[in-house]
């Protein structure tokens, strides 16, 4: 599905400099220790610049890629700048991510030099690279002549998260990064006089779409620290403060800021994307201006987006794609699909990357000739989804995280959507555990009502879902965990899960004072190979199969002889079966 006419995409670096031209002392980026103006940054990034050409031959014909390690700041903006003025690529390192990955990255990038200040510097001493100090790089120096970057230059190497297999480094070039800001700027109305949130992780893709947006608008960045990013009560009081006109959240902190009640009066954008977004609650007072936006790092961060979307209780729709890309739905041999059919998810136009860094093979599975020709390309990206009826995405879910559970192929999204359906769960993931050969499905959730409990959410799980597909395990937790991006962290997730399972193991055998249910529970045990199974405890909840429920409709008919099958596909509950038992006349030892 093709979209409107393409905006005018000039490079990031010619927009910035028009800016600066234009309103020299207009604040550029603003944290709590200052501060940088326009103009400011302009001088800085050019003796950046300069100097890098002169001591690290830089240039854009050598396509070097300048590794750049420092907190989210004004300091960040001026070496990612200052990079790309010198004619580099701009790698961004994240400073609280794992050493292991950071090493993994420069050994797999190869940068010409690092640019970092005195912590960094401790962090790397052991990578080999030559150091730039951010110190150094403010000191005067004669400048030298800055070229203005061609569309086919190198803009970025940014590494992906890695949750899907080992990091790779995406190479996003000027042509793609230059018409992201340009569609940014049109349809979101952004400009000078807008107060832009910057809450992304310096190694997020999202960072380069918060830095590159603000700076090509005129308008000014704002740093968000961590400890307010990553809290949302201190996060609304932030973005009221400041009065924010429109940040970026991950997922799942734009879906626990809203549960905040009403928006802040000058917010008019809560950008979100990164993960499923599962509902849009109402503000108490006023509706919040959320706009959902869909794309991996291999296609410039975003290339379908929303307009602002309306309260809802389902997942809203991924928007439409950003001018000139194209969106294609595909089958398994790459046809495309008719609309409202699932297929793999892919896109071509300017959002396209130039690919795989280093990576030929990968690239040439992924990066494939776009069938519409003029020699251009399209991306596969793994995802499921759809095109609906007006034209928009809509995200199933990615072939990659389909678990299959005792020959049963499992959706999480499907347990994860049933879930947030009901009233007073706020988050959710569901993830598998247990041994790997034979593992199970579990979820951890948390809550905002306090009367609402583990039971109460399976009777409701079961009413949504197909006996083989409810949870084996339901826990409550705090909170979910998360990444440093603030995405959902899985792996730590079936962790969490199967630590709280080892602790609950632990509890004393539920004691059941009906003698059916008893008589149920030791069918149940015998059968399954499980341990004092509770009154709410179901066939297929405690790893039942198919083969099993023909074992245990046996031993349940030694008692009544026309108990139907159906009713254990039917989730019925120890107590449930011990109630039919008794409706169909039968008896336990102790009645």
């Amino acid at each position: 599905m093709p979209s409107g006419s393409n905006p005018t995409a000039a490079d990031v670096v010619s927009r910035f400099l028009a800016h600066a031209a234009a309103r020299p002392d207009a604040p550029a980026v603003v944290e709590d220790g200052g501060a940088l103006t326009y103009g400011q940054l302009e001088t800085a990034s050019a003796t950046l610049a300069s100097l890098l050409l002169r001591q690290h031959g830089m240039g854009r014909d050598s396509a070097p890629i300048v590794a750049v390690l420092l907190p989210r700041g004004a300091a960040a903006v001026v070496a990612a700048l200052g990079v790309q003025r010198a004619g580099a690529a701009h790698l961004p390192l994240e400073p609280r991510d794992p050493d292991d990955r950071l090493r993994l990255i420069t050994k797999d990038a190869r940068p010409a030099c690092l640019i970092t200040d005195q912590a960094g510097e401790k962090l790397a001493a052991g990578w080999g690279l030559p150091v730039v100090s951010v110190d150094e790089a403010s000191v005067e120096a004669s400048p030298v002549e800055l070229s203005i970057p061609k569309p086919s230059d190198w803009a970025a190497v940014i590494y992906t998260s890695g949750t899907t297999g080992t990091p790779r480094g995406v190479v996003v070039h000027h042509e793609g990064l230059g018409h992201l800001v340009a569609s940014h700027v049109s349809h979101f109305d952004t400009g000078p006089g807008d107060r832009v949130g910057w809450a992304s992780d310096m190694g997020f893709d999202a960072a380069m779409w918060d830095v590159w947006s603000t700076l090509g608008a005129g308008a000014t960045l704002y740093v968000a620290e961590d400890a307010i990013r990553l809290d949302s009560a201190r996060l609304i009081t932030w973005l009221e403060q400041h009065e924010i006109s429109s940040i970026f959240l991950v997922t799942p902190l734009a879906a626990e800021l809203m549960l905040r009640g009403d928006p802040p009066v000058a917010l008019r954008a809560l950008l979100t994307g990164g993960d499923r977004l599962w509902q849009v609650p109402p503000g108490r007072t006023r509706s919040w201006p959320v706009y959902n936006a869909y794309g991996p790092t291999e296609g410039t961060v975003a290339v379908t987006w929303t307009g602002p979307i309306a309260p809802t209780n389902t997942a809203p729709s991924l928007g439409r794609p950003l001018p000139g890309v194209v969106v294609h739905i595909l089958d398994a041999t790459r046809t495309p699909l008719a609309v409202g059919e699932v297929g793999e998810i892919a896109f071509s136009g300017p959002s396209v990357t130039w690919g795989y860094l280093r990576d030929p093979r990968r690239t040439a599975e992924r990066w494939i000739p776009d069938p519409a020709g003029h020699g251009t390309r399209m991306f596969l990206t793994g995802d499921l989804g759809l095109l609906d009826a007006y034209g928009e995405l809509r995200f199933v879910g990615r072939a990659d995280e389909q678990l299959k559970v005792r020959g049963i192929r499992i959706e999480p999204a499907e347990i994860v959507e049933a879930a947030l359906a009901l009233s007073g769960v706020t988050g959710a993931v569901a993830v598998p555990f247990g041994e790997p050969t034979d593992p199970a499905i579990g979820l951890l959730w948390t809550a905002g009502a306090t009367d609402l409990d583990e039971a109460q959410l399976l009777t409701h799980l079961r009413s949504l879902l197909a006996a083989p597909v409810v949870p084996k395990r339901v826990r409550c937790v705090a909170e979910l965990p998360r990444t440093t991006r603030g995405k959902i962290d899985h792996a730590q997730a079936s962790e969490l899960l199967a630590a709280i399972d080892a602790v609950t193991a632990t509890v004393p055998a539920t004691v059941l004072a009906d003698p059916m249910e008893r008589l149920v529970a030791e069918i149940f045990a015998e059968i399954l190979e499980v341990e004092s199974p509770g009154p709410n405890d179901t066939l297929f909840g405690l790893g039942g199969t198919s083969m099993l429920a023909v074992r245990v409709l046996a031993r349940l008919r030694e008692h009544a002889p026309t108990f139907p099958l159906v009713r254990l596909y039917r989730q019925p509950t120890v107590r449930e079966v011990a109630i039919a038992l008794r409706e169909l006349g039968a008896f336990s030892p102790a009645d």
